[in-house]
């Protein structure tokens, strides 16, 4: 994948990473004060210590949904990767005769053998996002929440 596409990726991902963390916010707010709460977001939720993982470890003590947890979990772990990985490196196809080319690839940091595909993971991330932007919305307005729409300008 070229540095272009991984840069447009890179932004697509964290961009709808932070629209799926925000309807979790709402969701903690509703749960707690039931109403949306901005004073608590502004100043808790929104902290920028207060991470996603710590939403999601709170949303999984206020519903059993396992799914929908783990799938939060696998959200963010695709966010974290394309926010904090990047390292290309390239290789020698063979070490011996470098006319052969060389291929170049990101090593995964949790397993440095396998390189990280992008593309597949861009695919899958928006799977989840998909899903996840609609369960969570649907939970929302199960448990009172009431969303209304922002007209277009």
């Amino acid at each position: 994948m070229d540095d272009k596409k991984l840069k447009e990726y890179r932004g697509e991902v964290i961009n709808r990473a932070i629209n799926v963390e925000r309807v979790v916010d709402v969701f903690i707010t509703q749960y707690f004060f039931k109403k949306v709460n901005i004073d608590f977001m502004t100043k808790a939720l929104y902290d920028e210590y207060f991470n996603f993982g710590l939403k999601i470890n709170i949303l999984s003590k206020i519903t059993k949904d396992n799914k929908l947890i783990n799938d939060l979990r696998r959200l963010s772990s695709i966010r974290n990767l394309f926010a904090h990985t990047g390292l290309i490196l390239q290789e020698y196809i063979d070490p011996f005769d470098h006319s052969k080319g060389f291929i170049t690839k990101t090593p995964n940091p949790k397993k440095l053998e396998e390189n990280i595909e992008y593309a597949e993971l861009y695919s899958e991330f928006n799977i989840l996002a998909d899903d996840l932007e609609n369960k969570l919305f649907t939970v929302y307005k199960e448990n009172g929440g009431n969303f209304i729409p922002v007209a277009d300008e």
